[in-house]
């Protein structure tokens, strides 16, 4: 479960009963619901030490005794209630009611055809915190935990962020990383960008992980300049609806240094000063070999999918349960799995 069970609550019950300060180990892949650290202020820290194999352990270990400082960041977005996240109630096996004729052995079972509704669009992980606290659709601090990109260290950083400029394409700026607490450790630069966004127009998140760095070890003082850059195709949109290619549309483009994608710790300007359209062969998004267009409109399915459009103004029926479990007869009829399917 990626939920606190009895048995794990009545674990942390005893232990918190017995210690002032408790350090909670996590030990899963997938971003468990952390809801219940605010019951338990003995709870003073809580490392996350995903699979660890033969030797993760050991690492784990060295980090827990201060003989190693932790640099790590979070891979995804901790939130107190996962049952208000964009994917929560269209997640699970949905069988289509009338594909029995489809029907498969899978070892030993009879499996039929499932489906599900990726409805959150490009609204995933961080990009829908991140674009829907900026939309006054939630509040951030009660729905999120630990952001994407978080992490803690035994020491402390100042991060400073130089000119930026903007010339052939590239974008690129220096940031300089000092070491201000007692202790040895390394620092992560993470850059994000906010693109200019017009009601309506194409779907965009408003934080938009785009370079990072990590320093060498720095010792208490020290300083390391971090050098930063990126193309601006990197910052481009996929326009689905009237271009059909990637868009790097015309406007203010905020390029930020962040703690983590919530967190701002100092951000510049990148203006565009025209649409660019990625659509032709001597002009590709992102080295592409071919124009990158849509190749899957027929496949677009009759739901609603999450818009930002009118500050998320679809979210409750873009995000609502599956409610048709039919296969239409057109998609019916293009339908192949081994039960019908002919290699020759």
């Amino acid at each position: 479960s990626l939920q606190l069970s009895q048995t794990e609550r009545n674990m942390i019950d005893m232990v918190t009963s017995k210690f002032d300060d408790v350090t909670l180990v996590y030990n899963g892949a997938n971003a468990f619901q952390f809801d219940f650290l605010d019951d338990y202020p003995q709870i003073a820290s809580v490392p996350r030490c995903p699979p660890a194999g033969q030797t993760g352990f050991n690492a784990l270990g060295d980090v827990l005794a201060g003989n190693t400082n932790p640099s790590g960041r979070t891979s995804d977005t901790f939130v107190t209630d996962l049952t208000q996240t964009p994917t929560w109630n269209n997640f699970g096996n949905f069988r289509y009611d009338n594909v029995d004729e489809f029907t498969v052995s899978n070892y030993g079972y009879p499996s039929t055809p499932t489906f599900v509704n990726y409805v959150e669009g490009i609204y995933v992980g961080y990009k829908f915190y991140e674009t829907a606290a900026d939309e006054g659709l939630i509040d951030y601090d009660a729905m999120v935990e630990f952001p994407f990109g978080y992490g803690l260290s035994y020491t402390t950083f100042d991060q400073q962020m130089g000119d930026v400029t903007y010339q052939g394409g590239t974008v690129s700026f220096d940031v300089t990383v000092t070491n201000t607490g007692d202790v040895a450790g390394k620092d992560v630069v993470e850059v994000y960008y906010n693109p200019p966004y017009t009601n309506g127009g194409i779907e965009k998140a408003s934080a938009n992980l785009v370079a990072f760095e990590k320093t060498d070890l720095l010792e208490p003082g020290d300083s390391e300049t971090v050098s930063v850059s990126f193309e601006d195709d990197d910052m481009a949109s996929y326009d689905d609806q009237d271009a059909k290619a990637w868009v790097l549309e015309a406007g203010d483009y905020q390029v930020s240094i962040n703690a983590d994608s919530h967190t701002v710790i100092d951000e510049k300007t990148v203006t565009v000063d025209e649409d660019i359209v990625y659509n032709t062969e001597d002009n590709t998004h992102d080295g592409d070999a071919v124009p990158a267009t849509n190749a899957f409109d027929a496949d677009r399915g009759d739901v609603t999918y999450l818009s930002r459009a009118d500050h998320f103004a679809n979210r409750e029926e873009a995000l609502a349960a599956p409610t048709n479990y039919t296969l239409s007869d057109d998609y019916k009829a293009q339908f192949r799995n081994e039960s019908n399917y002919d290699p020759a």
